[in-house]
């Protein structure tokens, strides 16, 4: 690990006007929970159709998706407001209703809801519609878990022990949610685990020091979970290939143990752990990505308290290389990697959750970040 953290002058984003309060006066120092109020999680899209990556980021007070368009060169326009329901967590998108344009869904774990946002392929987006899913929805992810062509969305509810399945009926609409038990279910994220074409899950078990897989049936169920240990307090799981054998692995952060660890599946939905890499202090989420062009992924993870951002190039056969860690402003939660640019290098955007902004660290190619 790098002691000393590259100083990096990355162009900021802020958001202290929407919010309605500047952030780094009006909190206390911050602590290591996930419950603070500002800027929280982001997803990169192309939401106006000429070819650049956007943004959208959940802002959880007061309580609002906010859509920054893309100039194309590393900056962005005036962003777009759109209120949901109350302290929005995890964001993403899809095409919901089939019109080719890209739709958000964002889960508000105030209100126990999903609010829909169908995009109007120009930036905007038609007014929300809301369904319930469970008490204290957090992690989503979206994928066809029936196999009817359609999208679907999948919910942990925190404080319901669940994950929801809400069915798209591919008109921008769902149906009632599907209910499956799970203990402290945390973040989702999906891939094809054990190669037989059905959507599977991975989700982290907050406060139980595990992660569970649930493979999927093919028909919007799952079989009986599967639970792997990991050290202390896990946030977020994140599927890849790690070790270019074909097969999807994952990377897990546990965030109490400030590291993250890499697991590599078999096959057949079964997964050993390979290693774990030491992070900054109360890692939170992570961004999988090849940053410096040589085939194999990096990882890009956000440190709260470390106030940074921290690159681990791979290093081949799914080994990362020491984490290299990078300044950005105050509580970062979440980050995302595309070319806000247009130059063909990977950039990173981080929101910042106590100082009401977003970073940009623009690449230079060879997984490093220059100023801005």
């Amino acid at each position: 690990m790098v002691d000393q953290l590259l100083a990096v002058v990355a162009m900021t984003l802020s958001l202290t006007c929407l919010a309605g309060a500047q952030y780094t006066t009006d909190l206390p120092d911050p602590i290591p929970y996930e419950s603070a109020p500002g800027p929280f999680a982001l997803v990169s899209a192309d939401f106006n159709g000429d070819g650049k990556p956007d943004l959208a980021l959940t802002n959880r007070i007061p309580g609002n998706v906010i859509v920054l368009i893309n100039a194309g060169n590393g900056a962005f326009l005036a962003p777009l407001s759109i209120s949901v329901g109350s302290v929005p967590t995890y964001l993403v998108v899809g095409d919901f209703n089939g019109d080719s344009f890209v739709d958000i869904a964002v889960s508000n774990s105030g209100s126990g809801t999903v609010s829909i946002l169908l995009g109007k392929g120009d930036g905007t987006f038609r007014p929300i519609r809301s369904y319930k899913c469970g008490s204290n929805p957090y992690g989503i992810a979206v994928a066809d878990f029936n196999n009817d062509g359609k999208l679907d969305l999948v919910i942990s509810n925190r404080l319901s022990n669940t994950i929801s399945l809400l069915t798209g009926n591919g008109d921008g609409s769902f149906q009632n949610p599907l209910i499956t038990s799970l203990p402290n279910p945390f973040f989702v994220s999906v891939g094809d685990f054990n190669g037989d074409g059905s959507v599977d899950l991975a989700v982290t078990n907050r406060f139980l020091n595990s992660f569970s897989i649930l493979l999927g049936k093919g028909n919007g169920t799952f079989q009986a979970a599967t639970a792997y240990p990991l050290a202390n307090n896990p946030s977020s799981v994140h599927v890849a290939d790690m070790n270019s054998d074909g097969i999807q692995d994952l990377v897990v952060v546990d965030e109490y143990a400030f590291n993250l660890a890499v697991y590599f599946g078999d096959g057949t939905g079964a997964f050993r752990s390979s290693a774990s890499y030491p992070l900054g202090s109360y890692p939170y989420f992570a961004a999988i990505g090849d940053l410096n062009g040589d085939g194999k992924p990096d990882v890009v993870a956000v440190n709260k308290l470390s106030n940074s951002v921290e690159v681990l190039l791979g290093a081949g056969r799914g080994l990362l290389q020491p984490g290299v860690p990078y300044a950005v402003e105050t509580f970062p939660f979440s980050v995302v990697i595309a070319d806000f640019n247009a130059d063909g290098i990977p950039d990173l955007a981080v929101t910042n959750n106590t100082s009401g902004t977003i970073s940009i660290l623009l690449g230079i190619g060879d997984g490093t970040f220059k100023p801005e």
